[in-house]
């Protein structure tokens, strides 16, 4: 069942055309990689499709609905929630409340609920810390929840940033740069993080500059260049295109044994 589908996507700035057209269908319980050559419009197509920007021209569907240029929280509400290329933390706030501010419909948003402090308003709290504390705990920042996020790792905010998105129970999850600036360690384990999830059901769209472990996370890898979709398949096959290795790799991937050994069963 296709959760997610763009057709005809545009967007220009001035002169300069980011996106020319952009044609892609994601399936419900994909794990789908994003690459592309430095100013191809990935990140420029993140921002389109989750109402950060107006797109110039195409449709958005997302759902079973058109959610074309549709308001950010709008879109979280449904179900489609992002990370960013730079960790956007709240660094004077703890790494818990970091993962409660995302609760959608907090009845303390309400002034006149907060000022009565209602039963009511306490429950939901305590189902919202509860929340928090389960996703932490799950993936291994339990120990620093009372910690302020400005004072944790780089690798730890990356993880904190996925903690929160999962907080609005998110249908289909898009990922900017997940790996960037962590050690290989941590990339395993955000990788181990991701694969889970999805074998849970959960829906991802990654983009990545790490080729190699984007390769033997992603089910189906999508190349964007000069705006638009280069190519679109099996991952190995991907990065084996003649046309993908002149525009974006510069010559052919060598895979590791590991890799070759998946490739080879794929």
């Amino acid at each position: 069942m296709t959760l997610f589908e763009t057709n005809g996507v545009e967007k220009s700035f001035g002169g300069l055309q980011a996106l020319n057209g952009v044609n892609v269908s994601i399936d419900e319980g994909e794990l789908v990689g994003l690459i592309g050559p430095n100013g191809a419009g990935k990140t420029t197509y993140f921002n389109c499709v989750t109402g950060l920007l107006e797109s110039d021209d195409g449709t958005v569907r997302f759902n079973g609905q058109d959610v074309t240029n549709m308001d950010s929280a709008e879109l979280a509400r449904e179900g489609m929630v992002r990370t960013f290329q730079l960790s956007r933390t709240l660094q004077t706030m703890t790494v818990r409340e970091n993962v409660q501010i995302a609760a959608m419909d907090h009845p303390g948003e309400n002034a006149l609920t907060a000022f009565r402090q209602t039963d009511e308003m306490y429950e939901v709290e305590e189902q919202i810390t509860e929340r928090a504390d389960d996703l932490l705990n799950r993936f291994d920042l339990g120990h620093l929840k009372d910690t302020t996020a400005g004072k944790i790792s780089g690798g730890d905010r990356k993880i904190l940033e996925i903690c929160r998105g999962l907080m609005l129970d998110p249908k289909l999850f898009l990922l900017d740069e997940p790996f960037a600036g962590v050690n290989e360690a941590t990339v395993e384990e955000i990788s181990k993080y991701i694969k889970n999830l999805n074998d849970e059901g959960m829906t991802f769209v990654i983009i990545e500059h790490g080729l190699r472990e984007l390769v033997q996370l992603v089910d189906r890898l999508i190349v964007l260049h000069e705006g638009a979709v280069l190519a679109d398949g099996d991952p190995y096959e991907v990065v084996s295109d003649e046309q993908v290795i002149n525009v974006y790799m510069g010559k052919p991937m060598n895979l590791d044994e590991d890799t070759e050994k998946e490739a080879s069963n794929a």
